[in-house]
């Protein structure tokens, strides 16, 4: 398979060029594809073989499935492949293979799950925080002395002495925190 950027670059975008030979490290190598632009990892991907001396070492594919075929399907097909590929090459074949198919943003996003929820409770507890200091600012405003400045926003009243409003107040900074909580809490952990 060429990469995109070399087909592009090296072979002018010739639409002719899948099935062609080309020498690769003395050997012919036929063209079977060009991957999309949107691929740009590699600029030109070879078969391997895997024996029973690269056992241990662990090989990742990429595939798209067909409309209509579940993870689970995938799976029992690639399980499939391995058997008769087992049967074929019984002296190539690495008797522990295990083949699993998992959805890509799975593959490239679930080390990420544990950090995200870290970061989300980090910052579900900062507004925490936050919220419970406001609520202790205003209740501190109320209960001062007579003559104390009060801080005044231009054009209005200061804020009247109901705690009733400070207890509002306080009860939706804590409403509107516990959400980020929550959803931390519900994180699968590994």
């Amino acid at each position: 398979m060429l990469g995109y950027k070399v087909w592009r670059s090296k072979f002018g975008g010739d639409p002719g060029i899948v099935g062609k030979t080309l020498i690769l490290n003395h050997q012919p190598t036929t063209v079977i594809g060009v991957m999309p632009p949107r691929e740009t990892s590699s600029d030109l991907w070879l078969p391997t073989t895997i024996s029973r001396a690269e056992a241990r070492r662990q090989y990742s594919f990429e595939a798209r499935l067909k409309p209509g075929v579940s993870f689970k399907q995938a799976t029992a097909d690639i399980a499939m492949l391995a058997q008769r590929f087992a049967k074929v090459y019984p002296n190539d074949h690495p008797k522990d293979v295990i083949f699993t198919v998992e959805s890509f943003n799975f593959a490239f996003t679930s080390h990420l799950r544990y950090t995200w929820c870290i970061l989300l409770g980090a910052v579900g507890l900062l507004l925490l925080i936050a919220c419970v200091n406001v609520a202790n600012l205003l209740l501190a405003r109320d209960g001062a002395p007579a003559g104390v400045c009060h801080p005044r926003v231009a054009g209005r009243e200061p804020h009247p002495a109901d705690p009733a409003t400070h207890g509002r107040e306080l009860a939706l900074g804590l409403g509107r925190s516990c959400p980020g909580l929550r959803s931390c809490l519900a994180c699968p952990r590994r």
